[in-house]
């Protein structure tokens, strides 16, 4: 074997070239891994959808308001219809995707127009807006996950590329896999602080 490799440098070049690219690359995304403390906060995304049982006759506003997260029941014009939107929580412990519920009334639509609903799961959990965190990490977020044959074919779950940031170091977020298509995953902010 190695006599064909001396024999036949091109053969040995073309064959070593290939191998050196996949491991700088691999080095150039594990080594700022390796340098970087992980993430320190979990992160709350919000995520709207477009193809839902749970149509609704107002639209449910989401935003940061003095540290807490709030949704509001925003009245909508006579042909428009809202979608219930959903909200994740990202744990940086261990690397996982919850959802937290937001309790929409029945009698929603007869709710005064800015009610806030509340969403027990968040109540005294204290959130940071800014996209930078405390320990330095950014959210990136928006992107296909899908690959061009499956999004020309349309097989796929609409998974959006979410990730987490840090000089050089990624840290990806896979929301769940839902049956319906994710549109409009919207940052939300880092949770600095809970009452318990």
């Amino acid at each position: 074997m190695k006599r064909i490799f001396r024999d036949n440098p091109l053969l040995a070049l073309s064959i070593a070239l290939p191998v050196a690219v996949v491991l700088l690359f691999a080095a150039a995304t594990a080594v700022p891994r390796w340098l970087t403390d992980p993430p320190a906060y979990d992160l709350l995304l919000s995520v709207e959808h477009v193809a839902t049982p749970r149509v609704l006759p107002v639209r449910i506003q989401l935003s940061v308001e003095d540290e807490s997260v709030v949704a509001r029941a925003v009245k909508l014009g006579q042909y428009e219809q809202g979608y219930a939107p959903r909200i994740f929580r990202y744990n940086h412990a261990s690397g996982s995707v919850g959802e937290i519920t937001i309790p929409i009334p029945a009698d929603v639509d007869s709710l005064p127009n800015g009610k806030v609903i509340p969403i027990p799961d968040l109540e005294g959990v204290r959130v940071n807006s800014d996209l930078e965190a405390p320990d330095g990490y950014q959210y990136r977020g928006h992107g296909s996950r899908n690959g061009f044959l499956l999004e020309f074919f349309g097989t796929s779950r609409a998974r959006q590329k979410i990730s987490i940031a840090k000089n050089g170091a990624v840290v990806p977020i896979d929301l769940p896999e839902t049956n319906y298509w994710y549109y409009g995953t919207r940052f939300l902010g880092w949770v600095v602080g809970e009452e318990n």
